[in-house]
């Protein structure tokens, strides 16, 4: 059998509002932050660990530009650990993540 890659409202509304996807978003942020190199080091290079780590390959520069945008909205409202986080979710919860081709 072969499944048809499709994503449904349910199927994205689990990840969002999941506690397990939640807490290795967490988990998987504290790594990036955690790491030796990462110390201290710029969004860009987080970034570019993340998608390197999740996906398997280097960040894409409209995705970099995108993922950089939306850690500086978040950083307005909270810590650095915590937009990473929403951004670690972002990626689980992205079809390249999900589906192996």
């Amino acid at each position: 059998g072969q499944r048809t890659c499709t994503t449904v409202p349910t199927q994205a509304l689990a990840l969002m509002n999941s506690h397990f996807v939640r807490s290795q978003a967490e988990r998987f942020a504290a790594r990036l932050l955690g790491e030796p190199r990462m110390s201290g080091t710029a969004s860009h290079t987080l970034v570019e660990r993340a998608y390197v780590l999740a996906l398997g390959r280097p960040v894409t520069a409209q995705e970099l530009s995108l993922a950089q945008d939306f850690l500086s909205e978040s950083l307005q409202h909270q810590s650095l650990e915590s937009a990473l986080a929403d951004l670690c979710q972002v990626l689980f919860m992205s079809n390249e993540f999900l589906f192996i081709d």
